[in-house]
């Protein structure tokens, strides 16, 4: 029985689509042990495309490192979103959604791949896009198919498409990933490397940054010793160059 077989939405086609036609010779949905990988590379490498839950893919990506493949996971991260609404008279509406991502929003997902980012048979593509949602007005209150609504609403998510790629970043092993950390920055604490950050991304929440350092703690990447109140991050090894 394989694994993971053609369960796709528009944006993971979309983006999958586009990696496919990079590389002459790249088969999609190519068996690989008793998994189905999104593209398969003449050279052996795999890439995965994934626009749900990253922690899904730690099995796959473990059996596939077993094998000395190389590995390419391809993250979309939502920078703006519009929601298109299908109303019932057949007329549909188009608005923003508040909500936006930034590179620093990847870490709530990454946590569950924490073990796996020192390895260099790893590489992960982080996506900035803008998609649209689409969206169908329903006749009552419904609960979605995977029952995760707290509560019902009166309308259900049909899709959603990509609109552009706004910025992509590549990390690949311990240097990579540490290019996202303050420049020059050794020692520090949470709150210290939330305020180095913020003079570039200013709408950084602590929670995001928190979720880094957890993540690069449990890649090896830093080490930590409780400082008063507070715990004291330090960089582990030579030194890195950010």
């Amino acid at each position: 029985m394989m694994i993971n077989t053609l369960n796709e939405t528009d944006l993971h086609r979309a983006i999958k689509t586009l990696y496919l036609v990079q590389e002459e010779g790249s088969k999609p949905e190519a068996a690989v042990r008793q998994y189905i990988a999104d593209i398969l590379r003449p050279d052996g490498s795999i890439v995965e495309v994934q626009t749900g839950s990253l922690a899904h893919l730690k099995p796959k990506l473990t059996a596939y490192m077993e094998e000395k493949r190389r590995v390419k996971v391809v993250y979309p991260l939502v920078k703006e979103k519009y929601i298109e609404t299908l109303k019932a008279d057949g007329k549909i509406t188009r608005k923003k959604s508040p909500k936006k991502q930034n590179l620093y929003s990847a870490f709530g997902e990454l946590t569950a791949l924490a073990p796996l980012l020192a390895n260099r048979l790893l590489t992960i593509d982080i996506l900035e896009v803008t998609v649209t949602e689409e969206r169908k007005i329903t006749d009552e209150p419904v609960q979605t198919t995977n029952q995760r609504r707290r509560w019902k609403k009166n309308w259900l998510k049909t899709g959603k498409r990509l609109d552009s790629i706004c910025t992509s970043r590549s990390f690949c092993g311990k240097k990579d990933w540490l290019t996202l950390l303050p420049k020059g920055i050794r020692q520090f604490t949470v709150d210290e490397c939330l305020a180095l950050l913020r003079e570039k991304e200013p709408r950084l929440t602590r929670n995001e940054v928190s979720l880094m350092l957890w993540v690069f703690l449990h890649a090896g990447f830093l080490s930590r010793e409780k400082a008063g109140r507070a715990y004291q991050y330090q960089r582990k090894g030579g030194r890195v160059k950010s």
